[in-house]
Formats: C-alpha cells, sequence, structure tokens
C-alpha cells in the first residue's frame, strides 16, 4: 500500500511475495491497475482471477506445483474428491510437502475424519500444567470440545462469556467443557488463557492449524465446536460465536434432558 498522508489517501494492489526481483509497474494515480513484472506466481494469479469461478478448480491443478495452487486448494479440500487430492499432493515438489499448507494436506489426505454420528476419535494432549489429557477420560459424560487461539478475537469472547457461564451451569452435571487451543507457542497460549479466565479444561499440542487433531475435525475456521453425547457420539457441530441464540446451551439441556 502506497500512503499519501497530506491528502489522506491510501491505494493498494495485491499480489503474492516470491524470491527473486519483482517489478511494479504503473503510476501513482492509477496504482491500482499496476501490473506485477518478473512474478510467474503473480502470472498465476492474475489468470486466476480471469477465469470464471467454476473454472477455477480445475486451472489450480492444471498448474498445482506452486504457493498459490497449494494455497487456494487448501481453501476448499473438502469438495475435493479424495483421489484428486492425493494426485495433486503427488505433484507437489519436496519444498512444497514440507511447508505449513503441504503438512495440512498430506495430513487431510491420511487422517481419518470425523461426522456427526460418528464416535470420536481418542487424542490426547497436554494442559498448561503438562498433564496429558485424553478424550476418553470422560467416558460417560456429554462432552463439548472447542477449538480456539490466542489470535481469534470471537474465541476469546466466547470463552469469556459464554463458556464460562456454561460451566458454571453444568458443574453439576455430567458435562465437561475442553478448549483446545490451535495457539503455536505457549507462552501466548498461557497469557490467552489467564487473560479469558479458562478454569475448565484447556489443553494443546501446539501445533497451530497444522495439529492431526484439528484436521480430523475438518476445521476450517475459529472458534469451532463439537458436542459429543454421553455414548461419544458427535450430535452437532457449532461453526463461530453466535450471540445472540444459546445455540449450545439449548443443546445440551437436550442431551441431559433426554
Amino acid at each position: 500500500m502506497i500512503k499519501d498522508y497530506k491528502n489522506r489517501i491510501g491505494k493498494s494492489i495485491n499480489f503474492w511475495f516470491e524470491n527473486g526481483e519483482i517489478t511494479i509497474n504503473g503510476n501513482y494515480d492509477e496504482f491500482e491497475n499496476s501490473t506485477i513484472m518478473n512474478s510467474p506466481l503473480n502470472e498465476l494469479y492474475n489468470h486466476y482471477l480471469k477465469l470464471e469461478s467454476t473454472a477455477h478448480r480445475g486451472f489450480i491443478f492444471k498448474s498445482p506445483n506452486n504457493y498459490f495452487s497449494l494455497s487456494k486448494l487448501m481453501e476448499y479440500p473438502e469438495l475435493v474428491p479424495a483421489d484428486s487430492l492425493k494426485l495433486f499432493y503427488s505433484k507437489l515438489n519436496n519444498k512444497l510437502k514440507e511447508s505449513e499448507n503441504g503438512i495440512t494436506l498430506n495430513n487431510y489426505i491420511s487422517l481419518e475424519k470425523i461426522q456427526i454420528g460418528d464416535h470420536y476419535i481418542d487424542f490426547e494432549a497436554k494442559d498448561l500444567e503438562g498433564t496429558i489429557v485424553k478424550l476418553s477420560d470422560f467416558k460417560g459424560k456429554i462432552i463439548l470440545l472447542d477449538f480456539w487461539a490466542t489470535w481469534c478475537q470471537f474465541c476469546h469472547i466466547q470463552n469469556q462469556d459464554e463458556f464460562a457461564y456454561l460451566n458454571k451451569k453444568y458443574q453439576n452435571d455430567d458435562v465437561v467443557i475442553i478448549s483446545y487451543s490451535l495457539d503455536t507457542k505457549k507462552e501466548l497460549w498461557e497469557k490467552s488463557s489467564k487473560f479469558d479466565n479458562i478454569d475448565w479444561i484447556n489443553i494443546s499440542n501446539i501445533k497451530g492449524m497444522n495439529d492431526p487433531i484439528a484436521t480430523r475435525f475438518n476445521l476450517r475456521a475459529l472458534p469451532q465446536s463439537f458436542l459429543f453425547d454421553k455414548n461419544g457420539i458427535m450430535v452437532e457441530i457449532f461453526e463461530g460465536y453466535d450471540s445472540e441464540n444459546n445455540t449450545i446451551e439449548q443443546a445440551i439441556d437436550k442431551l441431559i434432558n433426554k
């Protein structure tokens, strides 16, 4: 972005950074229409933007071995058949396979996903004191499993308002709230946990969105919560934070009164 502080004007252009010399060709008055030169990634990006949305998937599969195509694919892997994902991954070079999106794609391909109606797949993680916690430790209880992170603003609001309320309401019931942090630094996770006053079960493996556990639950955004009944069956998924309706509370009450 170029900023003209005197006239309070900001002009910007979107493009991809890559190793090597990149030339931006244009002028200030029409900066938004500038062109990026000597940049294979931006040539792909500009070509992609000119296509109809129905042609996007075909385009990235024709040119898979680059950061741009890989990043676009990871916006909707659930819409792509497993065999096609495997084929796409096989065409990536080692550097791309070892990148954040490459690791996530490999996890997505190889790990079994859990859906509504499925029994939970057990996993383990550590709390802030280093104690190992397993999902199976709460067998026979209603489990609300929530994924959150320090950088997620609505996660903090939900922690402080909704989950604090639910934890107090159900403290004498067979209901367990588990917050699973997708942070990558323990100090950030710990600081945020204290800020949000999380006094219920709070665990993490400090692996971020690349965490295989997050992949199993097919997370697309945060916050996202999953409700399991006393038999360990997933019954509902809650995406985002809904401050207007008590959908999670109503779902838990329904299971308690079942």
